[in-house]
């Protein structure tokens, strides 16, 4: 007899929810989970595997979805299912009667999906939930204005690219999804991380080779990348404590850090050097005032 994987996958969730206690049978007191793109409901056994999941928000969809969404799933996030039947016609012959008959198959499948705890804050579903106008921070916005780069505004990417020296960010509306800080502060910290890539121009700290040219499919370029990716987070983490911002390093970035972590800690000085770059990146960006000497 045909036994369902994942079918058993939910069997065990709901067996574990079962034993750490009475609550169980009342996972969505607040709200039943929902398709973050269509907003119809999950039904059944995928409402109750959802359910206990242990994310606080109700609304789930697959990559596709969310990327129809202007957004997506952080990197490293743990993956959770919706379980689907497609009904197919078969044919079926009754070898005492001579007669052929039709009768209803059902195929299994499944679809991975997100909650919304898990994708980055941007995007056209975050932005239905804003009530308030973006919050500029005006100590910010003058310390990046007066560095003179050019930044692109639009789209869904944050990123910086050394060939053309710019940065390109969504639009500052985008990343406020919700009233607490953490949101608020969270398009500052992402341009902060561009800017400490940035800094790493040739015109600037060189910290890029730019005489090698690498493609996506060398491991030098991964190592290269990763290291960089470090440096620009350490980075962005001094400069948000300077500037009052979230003082702890971006949850997505630790979760894409440690994807390459793997390949950089057979080198016990490699946060010693990263720490070092990234506190240079912050000396360029926020050059101590000279004091001057008495007479």
């Amino acid at each position: 007899m045909y036994e369902s994987v994942k079918l058993k996958e939910i069997q065990s969730r709901v067996l574990k929810a079962m034993a750490e206690g009475p609550e169980w049978s009342r996972p969505w007191a607040e709200s039943m989970p929902e398709n973050a793109l269509t907003k119809q409901p999950y039904r059944g056994v995928n409402a109750l595997y959802l359910s206990l999941a242990g994310k606080t928000r109700s609304e789930w969809g697959t990559v596709k979805q969310w990327k129809r969404l202007g957004t997506q799933p952080k990197p490293g996030e743990d993956i959770n299912f919706v379980l689907t039947h497609f009904p197919i016609k078969a044919q079926g012959f009754n070898e005492e009667t001579g007669e052929r008959f039709q009768y209803t198959i059902y195929i299994e499948r499944y679809f991975n999906v997100y909650c919304a705890d898990q994708v980055v804050p941007i995007g056209s579903f975050f932005k239905r939930a804003v009530t308030n106008r973006f919050q500029h921070n005006n100590k910010v916005d003058s310390f990046i204005k007066r560095k003179n780069l050019s930044i692109i505004h639009g789209g869904d990417i944050a990123g910086y690219s050394p060939s053309a020296d710019k940065v390109y960010m969504p639009k500052p509306t985008d990343f406020f999804a919700t009233e607490n800080e953490q949101s608020r502060s969270y398009y500052y910290t992402t341009l902060l991380h561009e800017l400490v890539h940035w800094t790493g121009h040739y015109s600037r700290l060189n910290r890029f080779n730019h005489h090698v040219t690498y493609t996506r499919k060398d491991e030098e370029f991964w190592q290269h990348y990763a290291f960089e990716e470090l440096v620009a987070e350490i980075g962005s983490a001094m400069l948000s404590a300077h500037f009052g911002l979230s003082k702890g390093v971006r949850e997505d970035h630790i979760n894409y850090l440690a994807i390459w972590m793997s390949d950089i800690k057979s080198d016990p000085q490699t946060l010693l050097k990263a720490t070092a770059l990234a506190q240079k990146a912050f000396d360029y960006l926020l050059p101590r005032k000279k004091s001057r000497k008495r007479k």
